[in-house]
């Protein structure tokens, strides 16, 4: 996808990855792999968005470029990712994160700062900032509901859970409930053992107090300071079913 950004040439997808995220928001019809190679072949091309991130990994190391498709994240996401088994993934597929998340329930939670479009940035402890471009996940959870990949926006997500098992259960129950359309009103958020925040825009920066490690599409990228991320709009062409 790196490759073909840009170029008007289109991606074909055959999905054998552990989540096939991309793909289940492409609704590519996972499994069948006569009518993945059909549409590879013959689908409709879809301009598709991408986004970009620009890593700051610290005064002394030159800022490094990464894009992506699905989300990239900072927190407790990229702790689950960068300790996610080989060996459960190759078994489990994408249960295997779930594995690794349970290991990181008790981590600290970071402090961002975080500015979408250049408007005043808004600071706070969280568990996990993410960057998404498209919002369905494996399990039928929706995490970004507003996302959509050819909308040429980025939607920024936050999530934090207090108070230990309470808090991680609210989450959950969050999650599942925004997928199913119901959203947590702000009245209550200050109030909550969990929440979870929308943003939508352009161009997104966040700001940390010290090095954490930072996530692409599930691909540990090693420890920044400072995240930039951009929305690519139509970037890439992707063969999706006809409709």
């Amino acid at each position: 996808a790196e490759a073909l950004a840009g170029t008007g040439v289109p991606l074909g997808i055959i999905p054998l990855g552990t989540g096939n995220i991309f793909a289940r928001n492409m609704d590519l019809p996972l499994g069948d792999v006569p009518a993945l190679l059909r549409i590879a072949l013959d689908g409709r091309d879809a301009p598709t968005d991408v986004g970009r991130l620009v890593l700051n990994r610290g005064p002394k190391r030159p800022d490094d470029k990464h894009m992506f498709l699905v989300m990239a994240g900072v927190g407790f996401d990229a702790e689950m990712v960068a300790g996610a088994d080989e060996r459960l993934k190759r078994r489990l597929g994408w249960l295997a994160y779930f594995f690794a998340a349970i290991k990181h329930l008790g981590a600290r939670r970071i402090h961002a700062a975080v500015s979408v479009d250049d408007s005043p940035e808004v600071a706070g402890q969280m568990r996990t900032v993410l960057f998404a471009n498209v919002g369905r996940l494996p399990g039928g959870l929706i995490l970004a509901p507003d996302a959509s990949a050819d909308d040429g926006f980025l939607d920024a997500v936050t999530l934090d859970a207090r108070a230990g098992i309470v808090g991680w259960t609210g989450l959950f129950g969050n999650v599942i409930a925004q997928g199913a359309g119901f959203r947590q009103p702000a009245v209550l958020k200050a109030y909550a053992s969990s929440r979870i925040d929308h943003a939508r825009g352009a161009t997104m920066r966040v700001t940390l107090n010290h090095l954490y490690k930072v996530q692409a599409d599930g691909e540990n990228l090693g420890l920044a300071r400072v995240i930039t991320a951009t929305v690519d709009a139509g970037a890439l062409i992707v063969r999706r079913p006809q409709l």
